[in-house]
């Protein structure tokens, strides 16, 4: 009689994934699949050259950015509210309106303008400094190209050895303890 843990048994071996040395070419539709894969892994993720997106996209992105920014900041306004409440801070309508808020209000506004001047005036001056010190000059550097012989010196292994790998199709590395490649098929 046979037991349920010795059918699955028989099942998993006639199901066994095939051997290296038996595996199949791939059909059409992997082989499209593969394709595909390989197309987006050369495609970059990230926008290199900035100046090379459209206007009109760029606009979007900054409409987008500042959109959510501003959802963000909706979200933390209780936040902000309830520690300004614990720390002594009431209801502005009620301190302004009831209270008469306002005429102290109006007396302290040539105060608040000239902070709110002096702050504005620094940050303008701030960007005004960066601008004239920065304007015109490209800080950023190209990274200098390495060569195949660097690369196979950092893995260990001589640069032909390197050639054939770039070629492969398909390459299985195993790798010591160290990271550093022991044997590639």
């Amino acid at each position: 009689m046979r037991t349920p843990r010795a059918g699955a048994a028989a099942v998993a071996e006639s199901v066994s994934p095939p051997r290296p040395s038996e595996a199949r070419e791939p059909s059409g539709t992997e082989r499209a699949l593969l394709e595909e894969i390989a197309l987006r892994a050369r495609t970059p993720l990230i926008i290199e050259r900035p100046e090379g997106v459209l206007s009109a996209r760029r606009l979007t992105n900054y409409l987008l950015t500042f959109l959510w920014w501003s959802v963000w900041g909706h979200f933390m306004l209780p936040l902000a509210t309830l520690l300004l409440w614990m720390s002594g801070f009431r209801r502005f309508s009620t301190e302004l309106l009831d209270r008469s808020g306002f005429d102290a209000m109006v007396r302290q506004l040539p105060l608040y303008l000239a902070v709110i001047g002096i702050l504005c005036g620094a940050l303008i001056g701030w960007a005004l400094l960066n601008w004239w010190r920065f304007a015109d000059r490209e800080r950023r550097r190209s990274f200098k190209s390495v060569s195949d012989a660097m690369i196979a010196q950092s893995y260990g292994i001589e640069p032909a050895q390197l050639a054939r790998w770039r070629s492969a199709r398909r390459l299985v590395v195993s790798h010591n303890a160290e990271g550093r490649p022991t044997a590639a098929e």
